[in-house]
């Protein structure tokens, strides 16, 4: 396996608008800044398949700028099956598992979210651990 240029692939997620075309500034960069720290730990972790660790990875922040655009929109059932669809599986394929109390929890209290807030409530998301009641409001 040759070497991953960190700094060219920061540069595809940064060029790449999908990641980010239905956000304001503020969030999307919040979303990039959030997409190129992790880069250092897919490579670490998937030395033998970046590539695709990147594009799952890629898929979590599509998601995360969709649906922070869409979710308004969407009965809760739908917005559930969307994340599980998007969300849940993409992430298991980087090796992460966001338990369903915790995207039960989310689902209760994003409708009173702005735009920054949902996209930093969704990031939160892929903490290593939770309180129990992280989502409480």
């Amino acid at each position: 396996m040759s070497r991953i240029n960190l700094q060219s692939v920061a540069m595809q997620m940064y060029e790449d608008t999908s990641l980010t075309d239905e956000l304001t500034d503020t969030p999307a960069q919040t979303l990039l800044q959030w997409g190129r720290d992790r880069l250092t730990q897919l490579a670490d972790r998937y030395t033998d398949d970046f590539e695709s660790a990147f594009k799952s990875h890629c898929r979590v922040m599509k998601t995360i700028n969709r649906f922070t655009w869409k979710r308004l929109d969407m009965d809760i059932a739908t917005q559930r099956e969307y994340l599980e669809k998007y969300l849940v599986a993409p992430a298991r394929d980087i090796g992460h598992n966001i338990p369903p109390g915790i995207i039960e929890a989310y689902l209760r209290q994003q409708s009173t979210l702005d735009e920054q807030a949902n996209v930093q409530a969704m990031i939160d998301l892929f903490k290593p651990s939770y309180p129990v009641d992280y989502f409480r409001y």
